[in-house]
């Protein structure tokens, strides 16, 4: 029986999905070195304008657009900004004065590949060089969403005396960062989804994440359906 467009369009691009997560699984070596990673520079991001906060939240939340082309670099720096909380990050301290160390790290899955966001110097350093969108899980059609952000906690950096407590006070971390993503989105006339991560263990490997390093949370970003 002869594929539909519509069949047809989906299995193609599962095909390029799978295809994609053979090569991310792969090792990234060249003549037994790795490829050197790159840092981009994202622009300065913008710390004005986007819609009143309470105009934001009486917006109803609306499904991303997967057809709609990747992010503008501008906002991908906007919204990597709000997340890691602006400029509030750094006038964080403990209630003894000290700096308050962040447990928690954006990393960006784009179609050019997987980087870690650095706030201290406001780039993104290259993990992977390949697509590895897919490795959250094909069965979700999000994953083709022009942006994954995965937000991954680092519990040797908390200073929680126990265990449960440092769980808990990282997985606050990471869900105050995806809702400040989730506002700036609302703002911009942009979508922000969350989603499960399929297999974690897999997409850690690739992030090359320390046993000391859990994926918290992922969420979708694009533009919003219309």
């Amino acid at each position: 029986m002869p594929l539909n467009r519509r069949a047809f369009r989906w299995s193609a691009s599962a095909l390029a999905a799978l295809c994609g997560v053979w090569l991310a699984l792969a090792p990234a070596v060249c003549d037994g070195q790795a490829a050197e990673a790159k840092t981009i520079d994202l622009p300065a991001p913008r710390q004005s304008g986007g819609l009143p906060l309470m105009d934001v939240f009486s917006k109803p939340a609306t499904a991303v657009d997967l057809g709609s082309g990747r992010l503008s670099m501008q906002h991908l720096s906007n919204l990597l900004w709000a997340g890691s909380g602006g400029g509030r990050a750094r006038a964080e301290t403990s209630s003894g004065g000290g700096t308050v160390l962040r447990t928690t790290d954006i990393y960006v899955l784009l179609k050019a590949g997987a980087f870690v966001y650095e706030p201290g110097s406001h780039t993104l350093k290259q993990i992977a060089a390949q697509d590895i969108r897919g490795l959250c899980g094909l069965t979700d059609p999000r994953w083709q969403a022009p942006v994954t952000l995965v937000y991954v906690v680092d519990l040797a950096k908390s200073a929680r005396p126990g265990m449960s407590e440092k769980e808990l006070s990282a997985a606050m971390d990471a869900g105050v960062m995806t809702q400040n993503v989730s506002l700036y989105c609302a703002s911009e006339s942009l979508s922000a989804g969350e989603r499960t991560v399929a297999n974690p263990r897999a997409l850690g490997r690739r992030l090359r994440l320390r046993p000391e390093q859990r994926i918290a949370a992922a969420q979708v970003i694009g533009y919003q359906q219309q």
